[in-house]
């Protein structure tokens, strides 16, 4: 899948997605006046929408990617998007819902592929990377229990670290949540010992039209 880059998007941001700009197609955006599109692509992960056992859509899931050069640093670095399936974590818990089998192994290839993506496609140069995404499950969980197809553990054998174990080390988790409770299932990772760093996260207290609280992080790219 090609994907598009959309031109001439608001407040000077340019927009690569998958497939669309609708949520699961994770979409990139970036500041056109700052950064300059060095390489772009997307990987599918649910190509065809289906009903699970309760009858509701699992719609089209992408892992979209950019390569930006900064202007201002004169340094490049690769960010990746993804957008799970919801629905698998059984709330609180940090394990999957048993009877959701159709969106537990949608949720295990897209885990299974994101490995293999960052295995084979983005550790050569040793580029930073920033990982971000709705993955659906609980970091307050998911840390302690450590499913073995749940982020926690997928993302640490891949080296990344999250602007939640961040922000844990660094004064403690914020009281709120992603979405209307206080689960934290809106990630930024990045790649530890490629020069990254996070400086600040923080979840907005507004929602701009979506049912999650915005989840942002300030990050540092050292100097080489």
């Amino acid at each position: 899948m090609q994907g598009i880059a959309l031109q001439n998007t608001p407040q000077d941001t340019n927009i690569y997605s998958a497939d669309s700009v609708a949520p699961a197609s994770a979409p990139i955006l970036w500041k056109r006046d700052r950064f300059i599109l060095e390489g772009y692509g997307a990987y599918t992960a649910l190509a065809k929408t289906y009903r699970d056992e309760n009858g509701d859509n699992v719609t089209g899931k992408w892992i979209t990617w950019v390569r930006l050069h900064d202007n201002t640093t004169n340094k490049s670095f690769f960010v990746l998007n993804l957008h799970t399936p919801a629905g698998v974590e059984k709330s609180g818990t940090g394990m999957p819902i048993a009877k959701m089998k159709k969106r537990n192994t949608t949720y295990k290839y897209e885990m299974q592929l994101i490995t293999k993506i960052v295995q084979n496609n983005f550790s050569s140069g040793n580029l930073p990377i920033v990982l971000t995404g709705d993955f659906n499950v609980d970091y307050r969980a998911d840390k302690t229990v450590k499913y073995k197809y749940f982020p926690y553990v997928t993302m640490a054998n891949l080296g990344f670290t999250s602007n939640w174990a961040f922000a844990e080390s660094n004064g403690g988790l914020p009281a709120s949540g992603s979405g209307s409770s206080t689960r934290l299932i809106d990630y930024v990772f990045i790649k530890r010992g490629t020069g990254i760093s996070f400086d600040k996260t923080s979840i907005n207290a507004n929602m701009y039209g979506s049912d999650h609280h915005p989840v942002s992080a300030i990050i540092d790219i050292a100097n080489n």
